[in-house]
């Protein structure tokens, strides 16, 4: 997944030119990275696997786990969009028992075999919008509509982490302003009986 690991980096990039700093990445409180390096490894044993169903299985269970991790860390901006993305592509997956390919657009892309927990379109494949139907030439990739809401996520997460976060007692603060004032003053100034 070349052209979605490339959107983060985008994203990062796209921070550092609108005045982020690489501070305030490191800052940012991610939750549940181990799940990340877990699923990474079932990435590369999914692609290191000679059996399809293994293959298959570890794929889904990378993708809970990153679902996971994405859920606990809702509150960094564009992890929504990231989370959707993921469960997307998992639920493609396990409804089909591996990624459909169409044959079309691998070859639009020149994509010359599937990967790993992937097959190439067949028949009984549900949900074929959502599989890999779109060809991305420059990457020699072909992309799922849970791809592209993916990169997007991890694009404006990457944007976004690094410029400082509100703090919440700041965003915590009650209005202040002549409007409030005066209202005390006539509650305080209300003739008693």
């Amino acid at each position: 997944m070349l052209t979605v690991a490339a959107a983060a980096v985008v994203g990062v990039l796209v921070g550092r030119l609108t005045g982020g700093s690489t501070a305030h990445l490191a800052q940012q409180r991610v939750r549940s990275w181990g799940l990340v390096v877990g699923a990474a490894s079932l990435q590369a044993g999914a692609h290191l696997s000679a059996f399809e169903g293994a293959a298959v299985a570890m794929v889904l269970a990378s993708g809970v786990l990153l679902g996971v991790c994405a859920a606990r860390n809702l509150h960094l901006v564009g992890m929504g969009l990231v989370l959707a993305g993921i469960a997307l592509n998992t639920g493609v997956i396990a409804l089909n028992g591996g990624m459909p390919v169409r044959a079309s657009a691998a070859d639009d892309a020149g994509v010359r075999a599937v990967g790993a927990a992937h097959h190439l379109e067949r028949d009984d494949d549900f949900l074929m919008a959502l599989a890999d139907v779109i060809p991305f030439s420059p990457t020699g990739e072909v992309l799922s509509f849970g791809d592209l809401v993916l990169a997007v996520g991890l694009a404006d997460l990457g944007a976004r982490a690094m410029h400082p976060r509100p703090h919440r007692s700041a965003l915590r603060r009650a209005p202040s302003g002549p409007r409030h004032g005066r209202r005390r003053a006539e509650l305080g100034a209300a003739p008693s009986q």
